[in-house]
């Protein structure tokens, strides 16, 4: 990979920066391009499968794949179940969460309500966006003396899989006896015929029980109850159990990437960002409600509410527009 050149964005990563972060040879990485099961870039380049400009959520998305495929999962099966896991905790929180913001607070922060690392006059000049972990993860690297390179956090989210067949979303919470262990375990996908790559499933589990207005469907209350019970069961019984911390291999991808361009001395245009401003979501809606996902208003509401009221944006937003939602 070549050093960036001083017109490239900071938070725009190349394809060889991408697989170098998430841990993915480079063949493995255009392979997924080449299927459709990658991250797609922002800025599209000529030549090999794969090559292009992507942003945050592309090196997040990338990372997630790589750790599972890191833990054992073959790559298009960690592909598939990384596409379901990114959708699902996309549509509640916005990106996959890297927790890079609870450096932001107290216990972390050891200055709650200011930012926790050194502010320069020559910022007035960046295009950070503290909102982008990009722009957070460089902040907290370069400035400050808390950023802890490969630690696993509270509040981390997690995949569980019970005997590679059943699958779990979870967080990390302190645990005085015994340190961080899973909880608000909920069950997430069945996974059939690991082992055979190219034919292997993921199925999410509430998709069992069919319709779910269940005014509709009252049967389908009783398949979910019966899956979420044989689920529990699964993992209380597992023989193995494959945890896989989402959060901390996204943190470790920024990390990885840090590391080599300061290795290689790249530069950058520090004005200029890969990513469009947040324009449009700026605002409020008509019950004065604001429209920006990562406002705390919206941005730490339950996974559920927090889906419900992205839609409500989007709908809003679409109507403000006039271009209806497809």
């Amino acid at each position: 990979m070549g050093r960036p050149s001083k017109s490239t964005p900071p938070d725009q990563f190349s394809s060889g920066e991408v697989a170098h972060g998430s841990g993915l040879s480079a063949r493995n990485f255009a392979l997924l391009h080449e299927r459709g099961l990658g991250p797609q870039p922002v800025r599209v380049a000529s030549g090999k499968a794969g090559h292009g400009g992507y942003d945050s959520d592309g090196l997040a998305h990338a990372a997630l794949i790589g750790a599972l495929h890191k833990g054992g999962i073959e790559l298009m099966l960690a592909a598939r179940l990384a596409d379901a896991v990114g959708d699902e905790l996309c549509a509640a929180y916005g990106r996959l969460p890297s927790k890079l913001d609870a450096y932001l607070v107290a216990p972390l922060n050891p200055t709650p309500g200011q930012s926790p690392w050194t502010q320069l006059p020559e910022d007035e000049a960046l295009a950070a966006d503290t909102r982008e972990a990009f722009w957070l993860h460089h902040l907290l690297r370069s400035r400050s003396e808390i950023y802890r390179s490969g630690a696993a956090m509270e509040g981390d989210f997690v995949i569980e899989i019970a005997d590679r067949r059943y699958a779990f979303i979870a967080i990390l919470g302190a645990d005085p006896a015994n340190g961080l262990q899973s909880s608000q375990i909920e069950p997430a996908y069945r996974i059939e015929a690991w082992g055979r790559d190219r034919d292997a499933i993921v199925t999410a589990f509430h998709a069992e029980a069919g319709n779910l207005d269940f005014r509709k469907n009252p049967a389908g209350r009783t398949v979910l109850k019966r899956v979420e019970q044989e689920f529990q069961a699964a993992r209380s019984n597992a023989i193995g159990l494959l945890r896989i911390n989402i959060s901390l291999a996204i943190r470790n991808a920024f990390d990885a990437i840090h590391d080599q361009r300061l290795g290689k001395h790249a530069a950058f245009d520090w004005a200029a960002s890969v990513r469009p401003p947040i324009g449009r979501y700026a605002g409020c809606d008509e019950q004065g409600y604001p429209l920006d996902p990562e406002h705390p208003w919206n941005r730490d509401l339950p996974p559920v509410e927090r889906s419900a009221r992205m839609a409500e944006i989007e709908a809003y937003i679409a109507e403000r527009e006039g271009s209806p939602l497809s």
